[in-house]
């Protein structure tokens, strides 16, 4: 997901999508800053409403960098929020009613809030309930895929990918699939370049995905295509030089086409980010991998 809830329904439902959400923040905005500047009472009667408006606006802010409405209980409460606030704007006092043409206004101007309101309540409610199928599904397909029930772990990342066609992870799915499936099979080429296939599209849909990456490495380096799989070790290296992991996926590789010296180089660079990963990566503990690789391969 786009960690922005504007840029992710823009790229869900268009123009129209984003158009509704746009138009419904903004009558909100309105109506709120018109009640709460209109509103007496003192601290006690604005508080409540101000903290309701604070919440709606924080939640919204945070929605910039993140997206919390694709969580069922956090959608509900922010329209529950929206349509409350909306209908307590909407009320008069008995005592001093508007004229009948500012209540036929009203009126028009809040069935257009309510409306939007549903409307808004049921795309967020569907979307999180998607998300929940396909997470179930996602869950489902690598349980059968660890039984070793290809057929069924295919047809449910088929299906995961029909509900969520914009999530990378249904794709390296099949990938992996595929490939799980060439260990144990004689004709391993076309099962590689099916997993190719969809792992180039997962890459695509996610190229900061360090798995990714690797699995379609892998099957590049098992098709034979090693320019390939080693630019895809390399890049993982420009693109995080201070991680130890793309260094060492590179040294393995290059070490196992020969390429000692220049493997020996990458082992090298990979110490200092060793030593700060305290215990789970020691300068012993890369140096002792170097010589068991190294010492396989003859050197």
């Amino acid at each position: 997901f786009a960690h922005d809830e504007l840029l992710q329904v823009a790229i869900e439902y268009g123009i129209l999508g984003i158009f509704i959400v746009l138009v419904l923040l903004a009558l909100y905005q309105k109506r709120m800053s018109m009640f709460l500047r209109n509103l007496g009472g003192g601290p006690g009667v604005l508080s409540p409403h101000a903290a309701l408006y604070a919440s709606v606006a924080g939640l919204l802010v945070q929605s910039l960098v993140d997206f919390p409405l694709r969580i069922p209980s956090n959608a509900f409460l922010f329209f529950a929020i929206i349509g409350f606030q909306l209908g307590l704007a909407d009320a008069r006092p008995e005592a001093s009613p508007a004229p009948v043409r500012m209540v036929r206004h009203a009126g028009w101007r809040r069935q257009a809030a309510t409306g939007l309101c549903l409307l808004g309540s049921l795309v967020f409610t569907a979307q999180a309930y998607r998300l929940l199928r396909s997470e179930d599904t996602l869950s489902a397909a690598r349980m059968a895929a660890g039984r070793f029930s290809w057929t069924e772990a295919k047809g449910l990342f088929d299906k995961g990918l029909r509900l969520s066609p914009s999530d990378a992870r249904f794709e390296m799915g099949l990938g992996e699939l595929a490939m799980q499936r060439s260990i144990l099979s004689t004709d391993k080429k076309p099962l590689l370049a099916e997993a190719s296939v969809q792992l180039e599209r997962a890459f695509a849909k996610s190229p900061l995905d360090e798995r990714v990456r690797n699995d379609l490495a892998r099957a590049y380096g098992s098709l034979g295509r090693t320019e390939d799989a080693e630019s895809l070790y390399r890049k993982g290296v420009f693109e995080n030089p201070q991680v130890r992991k793309p260094y060492l996926d590179l040294g393995y590789f290059l070490l196992s086409h020969d390429a000692y010296h220049e493997a020996a180089f990458f082992f090298i660079r990979s110490v200092p980010m060793a030593c700060c990963e305290g215990s789970n990566g020691t300068l012993g503990a890369i140096l002792g991998e170097f010589y068991s690789k190294t010492k396989d391969y003859g050197i």
